[in-house]
């Protein structure tokens, strides 16, 4: 699998692209408000299973959809709730793949 394609400031599926998949990402993008209002809320109550079910979700969908990077980021959060890392790592994970999540494109 190739990199994502980072644009400016998005980050587009490697499948943005294929005729056969297009629709696909692109429905996928169009709920990541929805996605990205979950993880906000779980992580606001410190719900640390919730966050590492949503992680774990996002980590298969991410690379199903063709974003790597969002499978990378989720599974690192998922990894550090796992080894119960602090609150302070929780929150940069959480930082970091909702910059991706909102980043997330479906075209290029």
């Amino acid at each position: 699998m190739t990199p994502n394609t980072v644009q400016a400031d998005g980050i587009y599926s490697d499948f943005g692209s294929d005729p056969c998949l297009q629709e696909l990402v692109e429905l996928f993008v169009d709920e990541m408000p929805a996605r990205i209002q979950r993880l906000t809320e779980a992580h606001a109550q410190l719900d640390r299973d919730s966050l590492r079910q949503f992680a774990h979700q996002l980590k298969g969908s991410g690379g199903s959809y063709g974003f790597s990077i969002l499978t990378k980021r989720a599974h690192a959060l998922e990894l550090a709730i796992l080894e119960e890392a602090s609150e302070q790592q929780v929150s940069t994970m959480v930082g970091m793949l909702l910059d991706v999540c909102r980043r997330a494109r479906a075209g290029r």
